[in-house]
């Protein structure tokens, strides 16, 4: 059970599940009174986030579609359905608004910065309003990203993202390639300031999600094998290698907290020498220390002084024992807090 609401007559839990053999959490109601559990909203997509809104027995609930949430509108007796979110963005639910009558949302479009938008749930007006833009100020034209599926080890198909940049690339290196944390999130195709910024310098970046992400169904989320995630990078290096015709030199990886981990896995994993090697939050670094061959030209390892994945002197512990103090030490290398 993922997420939980009370219905409007009080006697029922309207909640996001899955079941052991479900590949995604869908919406059902548990009767309290009847001790019996009705589904709601089922099919190839995660639904969670169910929120009651108590006028006319409404129900909202986001229905996550390919790394792109949308919310949904359900009304009566849940057999009308009807999107509220834009198309092309992700949408989360934050709450219902203090008259009843409608919800406020943050909608991410995948070019542009979030907006807060209040969606309005009865006649008589705009079907939303504005509540508060995100300002775009300081950047190049922003880039929408392209899907596609890398075939990593046993023939499973890796999703990932990429932007391209408009502009020309005035950097070191070509590719930023990220590894996000959990392992059990996702990385979705919405507009980041931190991307923005790299996009900005002619870098494109792509971001994969690797076996144990989450909104790709329950076998794909259980996948945990940590061979088979450090696999799933190196054939993003490799197909990406491919795709823009460069050399594993003008590649820089980025890993965050246990992505950290998977990115210093996979740089010992792939015999290549990166480009670059930049690591956040990270957890703790394999034991033995990395060949001296497969050293990135630059190591920037940055760590929080409250981080809760571990404290700074066991990260920089670390990072000393699998990249050795002669390279961490050498200019251009760093470990900040």
């Amino acid at each position: 059970i993922q997420d939980l609401a009370w219905s409007w007559d009080g006697r029922s839990l309207i909640c996001a599940a899955r079941g052991r053999t479900d590949e995604f959490f869908s919406l059902v109601r548990a009767d309290l009174t009847r001790r019996k559990v009705v589904g709601l909203l089922r099919g190839p997509f995660d639904v969670r986030r169910p929120i009651v809104v108590p006028l006319r027995h409404l129900l909202v609930c986001e229905v996550d579609r390919a790394g792109l949430r949308v919310v949904q509108l359900a009304c009566g007796p849940l057999r009308v359905k009807r999107v509220l979110s834009p198309n092309g963005s992700d949408a989360t639910i934050l709450s219902v608004t203090t008259d009843g009558r409608g919800v406020l949302c943050l909608v991410s479009p995948v070019a542009c910065a979030p907006r807060l938008i209040r969606f309005n749930l009865y006649g008589g007006g705009p079907r939303y309003d504005d509540v508060g833009k995100g300002t775009t100020v300081g950047h190049e034209v922003a880039v929408t990203p392209s899907q596609f599926n890398v075939v990593g080890r046993g023939d499973v198909r890796i999703p990932c993202f990429l932007w391209r940049p408009s502009v020309r690339n005035r950097s070191r290196f070509d590719i930023l390639i990220y590894i996000h944390g959990g392992p059990h999130l996702q990385q979705r195709p919405t507009w980041d300031a931190r991307r923005q910024l790299l996009l900005d310098h002619g870098i494109a970046v792509a971001e994969v999600n690797y076996r144990g992400s989450t909104g790709y169904g329950s076998r794909y989320e259980q996948s945990e094998d940590a061979n088979s995630q450090t696999r799933d990078v190196l054939s993003v290096i490799e197909a990406l290698s491919r795709r823009f015709r460069i050399t594993s030199e003008r590649i820089c990886l980025m890993g965050e907290s246990s992505g950290a981990r998977l990115a210093a896995e996979a740089l010992r994993a792939s015999e290549l020498r990166l480009g670059g090697l930049v690591l956040i939050s990270a957890a703790s670094m394999p034991d033995t220390q990395l060949p001296q061959g497969l050293t990135p030209r630059f190591i920037h390892a940055y760590h929080g002084i409250n981080d809760p994945t571990q404290s700074t002197s066991d990260c920089e512990n670390s990072l000393l024992t699998f990249f050795g103090k002669s390279t961490m030490r050498k200019p251009g290398n760093c470990f900040e807090t």
